[in-house]
């Protein structure tokens, strides 16, 4: 092998570990969303397509985390959003939303239109913002 060869083997090895961080990070965040949306019931096609269409709430869950305003296991969505109305109407809003987007996927069997994903995702994105964290 000559330099060439070199230079190939660690881009190839460089490409390897990469791919490698990304399957550990979608295989976290898809077990995440399975514990957090409760979907340990669902199996198949429908346990797939339920994970595609539920990641939104759990980007809002770690967004509330991140501002220090954690959902109890307790309390449902809706009405932890109707409790942030007084300190944080802005934020509730944004939670509300996305909440009754999260209940039309997981409870309604619905699949969100491109318009409402887009929609969803700018009030993931709005929440972010009104509570001053990162997405």
């Amino acid at each position: 092998l000559g330099p060439t060869g070199y230079i190939w083997m660690a881009t190839i090895a460089f490409a390897a570990v990469l791919a490698f961080i990304v399957l550990v990070r979608v295989f976290r965040r898809v077990r995440m969303i399975r514990r957090r949306a409760h979907l340990e019931h669902l199996h198949g096609r429908q346990y797939r397509k339920m994970v595609r269409q539920v990641g939104f709430y759990i980007d809002m869950l770690n967004i509330l985390n991140r501002a220090k305003l954690t959902k109890p296991a307790w309390q449902p969505p809706q009405q932890f959003g109707e409790s942030l109305a007084l300190a944080r109407p802005e934020a509730a809003r944004c939670v509300d939303e996305i909440t009754r987007a999260f209940y039309r996927v997981r409870y309604g069997g619905q699949v969100l239109q491109p318009s409402e994903v887009e929609a969803v995702d700018n009030s993931v994105r709005a929440l972010a913002q009104h509570l001053n964290v990162k997405r």
